[in-house]
């Protein structure tokens, strides 16, 4: 629970610093923030984070100030940790993930056991072998 709760607060962390970073990238395009709100519209979010990336910043001052400056050591740690967060999630939920279908699939196979009917060895035997005075009465059969 506490591993899911710090994962929780990671990833809000994450997500606010995104944005910060998506807010100030849509910026130096010349363009306003709010356009970030286009990567949760389907396909165009699909599309949108690549045309941040590749289309070049104004040169010079635009309509949300002087360019911004050549990136610090913090902004380009933040990318890194952007990169690296991907992965540790996928990796989290598929080690989660495997886990919770294994416990499911215990417990399916546990409940299908005991709604099976109860076989003792003692109804077992004698389910399999032919009461006493039939074996009696198949000999003397066989003695006549």
């Amino acid at each position: 629970v506490a591993g899911g709760l710090l994962m929780a607060v990671v990833l809000v962390a994450f997500a606010v610093i995104g944005a910060q970073i998506g807010v100030q990238r849509l910026h130096d395009l010349g363009w306003s923030g709010w356009l970030l709100l286009l990567t949760m519209v389907p396909f165009v979010g699909s599309v949108f984070p690549f045309l941040m990336i590749l289309l070049p910043g104004t040169k010079g001052p635009n309509a949300f100030g002087p360019p911004s400056p050549p990136n610090s050591r913090g902004v380009k740690t933040l990318a890194v940790l952007w990169v690296l967060l991907i992965p540790i999630v996928v990796i989290g939920l598929t080690a989660g993930g495997g886990g919770m279908l294994r416990d499911e699939l215990e417990l399916q196979t546990d409940e299908y056991e005991q709604s099976l009917p109860y076989d003792d060895e003692e109804s077992r035997d004698s389910a399999l072998t032919a009461p006493a005075d039939v074996n009696i009465e198949s000999e003397e059969q066989s003695d006549k």
